[in-house]
């Protein structure tokens, strides 16, 4: 098998919803600095842009996503954010 991630059991049984999980889950299997943004996220994860702006602004709340330098896009910046795996499971 490839392609496999290791995560926190923790996330598992959390009382979080299973969008933000599979939202955790995929932060997880990439590198430290990979950036996420909402057009991105959304592509992947099959859901509505405004559903995973909900996600990212509780990630966020949480300290979970760090707002990090925008891209520049043809009409304006899109918002990158960074993950923050310490703050997850304090």
């Amino acid at each position: 098998m490839k392609n496999f991630t290791q995560i926190p059991n923790e996330i598992a049984t959390a009382d979080i919803s299973d969008a933000v999980c599979r939202l955790l889950l995929y932060c997880y299997g990439n590198a430290e600095t990979f950036r996420y943004n909402v057009p991105h996220l959304a592509d992947v994860l099959k859901k509505e842009r405004r559903s995973i702006q909900t996600y990212i602004k509780e990630l966020k709340e949480a300290n979970i996503f760090i707002l990090t330098t925008p891209q520049q896009v043809r009409h304006g910046l899109i918002p990158n954010y960074l993950f923050n795996e310490e703050a997850v499971i304090p």
